[in-house]
């Protein structure tokens, strides 16, 4: 499996370490970046994020990416409005399903 890169755009600080820790330990299915903010996310094609940021970035998303949303589906309040393939990722989650997801 090829090598991808994702970006993961937060605001808990738990799934940020979380996450800070598989990049470490599965370096060699994906590139973890960790974004400052929605314009950092415009040249990845999978982004990781949450219902408080998903909700204040996702009108800035290009069309063609795939986002990954951690959490609840009835957080993300703005979801009906995203034409962006996204898939919902419950918490706790398996390596193995965040894997899946992002190719």
């Amino acid at each position: 499996m090829k090598n991808k890169t994702i970006a993961i755009l937060l605001n808990d600080t738990f799934l940020l370490k979380v996450l800070g820790e598989l990049a470490k330990t599965h370096n060699e299915t994906f590139n973890i970046f960790f974004a400052n903010n929605a314009s950092d996310l415009l040249d990845y094609e999978v982004i990781i994020t949450d219902s408080i940021t998903f909700n204040q970035i996702y009108k800035e998303l290009r069309k063609s990416q795939k986002i990954l949303c951690i959490g609840e589906i009835n957080k993300f309040q703005e979801i009906d409005e995203v034409s962006n393939e996204v898939s919902f990722i419950k918490i706790p989650f398996k390596y193995s399903e965040l894997k899946e997801r992002a190719f």
